[in-house]
């Protein structure tokens, strides 16, 4: 599981957050937990740490380019 926070979220406290991460983990869910210097919001970094996260949890299940497509990210271009 991916969780990403804002640090200064003013919806939900980011110990509110934490809490669930260490109560995934503590009954055996592996989670990959992050931080953000945002409010209740969505970055460009986290996008992109989840983008990160979904090739690495889906490398074996399915090829870079369709996770890509999936994603709606567009392949690197080579200069």
């Amino acid at each position: 599981m991916f969780a990403g926070h804002g640090e200064f979220d003013n919806i939900v406290p980011v110990a509110l957050g934490q809490r669930a991460v260490d109560t995934l983990k503590a009954h055996g869910q592996p989670v990959s937990w992050h931080t953000y210097p945002m409010m209740h919001a969505v970055c460009i970094e986290e996008i992109q740490a989840i983008g990160q996260w979904l090739r690495s949890v889906l490398k074996d299940q399915a090829s870079l380019a369709q996770i890509e497509e999936l994603l709606g990210v567009e392949p690197p271009v080579n200069e």
